[in-house]
């Protein structure tokens, strides 16, 4: 009974935060993390996503996303990645036809202590895939850091905010992230990530602030004997 009552009241806590937040959002991102961990330190993962706007009317944007990571030690890790966007909406910093990226992150924390610190470096290069001859390419740094507060082992409050630095052309701050969001663990395999997000863009000809609800499951597959590094419970934006 224990355990159904912290299902149930973390089932709770995530639709408040997106009922309460969808009330001033005007995109909705949702989608499925299908991760797996053949090795210790090596994960991959198949990311699918789903992002509405026009307050949540219309579908912008659906991308698939291939990714292998590395955990080099329990704190530091590197994952590379391929994405492919098919995009009907306005153009996004975050938006494109095709996408590949390295990052590396690092932790200071464990699920023994309160707080977790995460940073996250990521080199970006997107281009559109109907225009090789001619690339047009954006290039990003992007710099996340976050904060994780371990409420329960199943329920990790966190903040987090990260900033897109253009590369190419006039090399300069594009957009802010903003987020706060609740990671939970729902069972053994399946995580859930909501969280309210604002994206503020900067040093564009008409800059724009956009509100964002998220919803995001993971589902896990160990290949292995049990092993404890691995507990993320949910997946990146």
């Amino acid at each position: 009974m224990p355990h159904y009552y912290k299902v149930f009241n973390t089932f709770i806590l995530s639709l408040l935060l997106c009922l309460c937040s969808q009330a001033y959002a005007q995109e909705l991102w949702t989608g499925l993390t299908l991760r797996v961990k053949p090795f210790k330190r090596l994960t991959t993962e198949v990311e699918q996503q789903f992002r509405f706007d026009n307050g949540i009317t219309s579908l912008a944007t659906t991308f698939t996303e291939f990714g292998v990571g590395y955990d080099i030690t329990k704190r530091f890790g590197i994952k590379a990645a391929y994405r492919n966007t098919n995009k009907t909406g306005s153009e996004r910093v975050d938006n494109d036809k095709e996408r590949f990226s390295i990052e590396t992150s690092y932790d200071i924390g464990s699920d023994e202590t309160r707080f977790v610190f995460s940073y996250r470096l990521r080199y970006q290069v997107a281009r559109e895939t109907t225009n090789r001859e001619n690339v047009d390419r954006d290039d990003y740094i992007r710099n996340r850091f976050s904060l994780d507060y371990n409420l329960t082992k199943k329920v990790l409050p966190y903040a987090a905010t990260e900033i897109f630095y253009k590369l190419n052309q006039n090399k300069e701050i594009r957009a802010y992230w903003l987020t706060l969001g609740l990671k939970s663990t729902i069972s053994k395999n399946i995580g859930l990530n909501t969280f309210y997000r604002v994206e503020l863009e900067q040093n564009v000809k008409y800059p724009k602030t956009n509100y964002i609800v998220g919803a995001m499951l993971t589902y896990r597959i160990k290949l292995q004997k049990k092993d404890s590094d691995d507990d993320s419970i949910s997946s990146d934006q």
